[in-house]
């Protein structure tokens, strides 16, 4: 994408078919992260994690976040709000988007000044 800076992550293994099992675990793993995401901000026990230092109103933003989704419907990708989005809808969010999710929610809901 233009304008944004390279991360790379890298690996060493000792094979080809090692480096092919990891990348599948890998991909299977970040594919969850906008659930977790989401279930972290609906949660409403005070004892699970780390999400208990957001205010109510910094939930209700990151809930708001919107993601570009496929919308079954209208058979087209969509702006969605994260609280409104299907599990398969989140399962299939563009892998782009989900290494950038965490980072975007924390700027949509914390001012600047904050940061």
């Amino acid at each position: 994408h233009p304008g944004k800076k390279l991360l790379a992550w890298g690996h060493v293994t000792c094979g080809g078919t090692i480096a092919n099992m990891e990348a599948v675990w890998a991909s299977r793993n970040i594919k969850f992260v906008p659930l977790a995401v989401r279930a972290a901000l609906l949660s409403k026990d005070a004892e699970v994690g780390p999400l208990t230092f957001l205010s109510e109103d910094q939930v209700r933003l990151g809930l708001q976040f919107t993601l570009v989704v496929y919308n079954n419907q209208s058979k087209r990708m969509e702006p969605t709000a994260l609280k409104e989005c299907t599990n398969w809808q989140l399962l299939n969010v563009d892998i782009d988007d989900i290494c950038d999710l965490v980072e975007n929610i924390i700027r949509f809901i914390i001012p600047v000044e904050e940061l």
